[in-house]
């Protein structure tokens, strides 16, 4: 398969990892298991694919401290880190089969504040070579049942980390975008990360 896609002239591969624990991950019938995602990383890592991973938050059988630990997962296990992120917290609508466990009060959708807190504690362990591309599933938020509506919590977790005196370090936070800037105030960074596999080298210039 990684052949046939490096044929098609495919650079970047997103994979659902949508959690590191076992049981939830089972809970949810997502059909893999932990190591599934460690071999298809290493498949792809190895093959020279860029990983782009997906991660969610509030699913079955997590709950807001269970998932801020998981998440640190991403990063100390050496079989995953990915090169970019999209942070999904679970959203329920009517349609997906969670909203019948909603309905017999086995699942409960985190509140606005429950969610914003799980991203500022996502975010402040976000190494420097990631990029964390979304936060937040684009999506009309009149389609939620209950928990979270509102799409634009990546500034309200963005604020709230500000006003601990924290930051996120990922590319798309660090980067300079449209202020002005001189070449000779760029110097280039280079950091080196070890995975199960590789010896990464992310390279960066930066003021």
């Amino acid at each position: 398969e990684l052949r046939w896609m490096r044929y098609l002239g495919v650079t970047k591969v997103q994979v659902g990892i949508q959690s590191l624990d076992e049981q939830v991950l089972a809970l949810n019938r997502r059909g893999h298991d932990v190591q599934s995602t460690r071999d298809a990383f290493r498949l792809l890592r190895l093959a020279g694919f860029k990983i782009h991973g997906h991660w969610m938050a509030n699913l079955l059988g997590a709950t807001p401290e269970s998932d801020i630990e998981d998440f640190g997962r991403l990063w100390s296990d050496l079989a995953i880190r990915p090169d970019e992120l999209k942070l999904y917290p679970c959203m329920l609508l009517e349609q997906a089969e969670l909203y019948e466990y909603w309905q017999r009060g086995e699942y409960r959708p985190y509140s606005e504040d429950e969610v914003a807190e799980v991203l500022v504690a996502c975010k402040a362990q976000v190494p420097r070579y990631v990029r964390l591309n979304r936060v937040i599933r684009d999506f009309p938020t009149t389609n939620v049942v209950e928990g979270n509506k509102k799409a634009n919590l990546r500034e309200v977790a963005q604020q709230k980390l500000k006003e601990r005196g924290l930051r996120c370090q990922c590319i798309r936070c660090r980067e300079i975008r449209r202020d002005p800037v001189a070449p000779e105030d760029l110097h280039l960074v280079i950091t080196p990360y070890d995975t199960d596999a590789t010896t990464e080298h992310f390279l960066s210039f930066e003021t």
